[in-house]
């Protein structure tokens, strides 16, 4: 897999300047805002790209990719993985996209930094 981070293209310069405008109108300085836009971006693209690639998968695929964690870390010994094995049955929330989430914990420390 491959991408660009910036393509200079028309497009992209509008929908940058969108974004930190935003950040600015909300009352962020330049510098803050440019920061935040890149993280946003940089967060939103790397789960683009995690989530199709996981939909990318031939479906045997993708269902033993959403199994693995339930079944590598149901019989993890206390002694040796004591946190992995205290939380086992939650990982199963791993084999979906941490994307909502990551999203709103970005926003809310966005929406929580100084200005």
């Amino acid at each position: 897999m491959s991408g660009f981070r910036a393509t200079r293209l028309p497009n992209e310069q509008r929908a940058v300047d969108t974004g930190i405008g935003l950040l600015r109108a909300a009352g962020f300085p330049p510098r803050d805002a440019v920061r935040h836009y890149h993280v946003f971006v940089d967060t939103v693209l790397g789960h683009a790209a995690l989530d199709a690639a996981v939909q990318g998968l031939r479906p045997e695929q993708r269902e033993a990719d959403e199994g693995a964690w339930a079944a590598v870390c149901a019989g993890v010994s206390p002694d040796t993985h004591p946190h992995l094995h205290e939380a086992r049955e939650h990982l199963p929330l791993m084999r979906h996209s941490a994307f909502e989430r990551a999203l709103d914990l970005l926003l809310g420390a966005i929406d929580s930094a100084p200005r």
